[in-house]
């Protein structure tokens, strides 16, 4: 595998890059078509360009799933799960574009609950994740947990939130590999 470096661009916020970085040195390697579950995004393109493979995003509602009968190599779910109304209902949705050996990449943010997101509808910790994920008869093929830190550690003593972030609410971003 190619060596990751990015090079600051412009084009892409600090975090973003960290986060194309994680996520491939996750991935390691790729083949195939793959999903992408949201609409385009910078981070998206630029991992599959990475590794060079052609990639589709779904256009519609995913909280009312309507997925083709067209099945993927691999389905990348980048932080989209905890902005679903019903993710159980949208991960046993998603098994009609898989085949048996369908890759999926899932990631989610883990955050102590005194800095969950307004914008969130759901907020897991890793338990109550994984009881969903086998309630949709998921399994689990690989695990990681990183923890997020920001480079700019002069943020952390910019107010109270950021430093309690720093002490106590650390966030820490979940990485999955799944199969059917």
């Amino acid at each position: 595998m190619r060596n990751i470096n990015l090079k600051p661009n412009a084009s892409f916020k600090k975090d973003d890059q960290r986060r194309m970085v994680k996520t491939i040195s996750f991935i390691k390697e790729i083949e195939g078509t793959v999903l992408d579950i949201g609409y385009p995004n910078p981070v998206g393109n630029f991992i599959a360009k990475w590794f060079n493979v052609k990639k589709e995003n779904t256009f519609f509602d995913l909280d009312f799933p309507n997925f083709t009968k067209k099945k993927y190599d691999n389905i990348w779910i980048f932080e989209v799960i905890e902005h679903l109304m019903n993710p159980l209902l949208f991960l046993i949705e998603l098994k009609k574009v898989c085949t048996k050996e369908t890759r999926i990449f899932l990631t989610y943010p883990i955050r102590p609950r005194f800095f969950w997101a307004k914008t969130h509808f759901h907020e897991y910790d890793r338990q109550r994740f994984r009881y969903m994920l086998n309630e949709a008869e998921y399994k689990i093929i690989r695990y990681q947990q990183k923890i997020h830190w920001r480079p700019d550690w002069w943020f952390y003593l910019s107010g109270i939130r950021p430093f309690l972030r720093l002490t106590i609410g650390r966030c820490k971003q979940q990485f999955y590999e799944l199969k059917i």
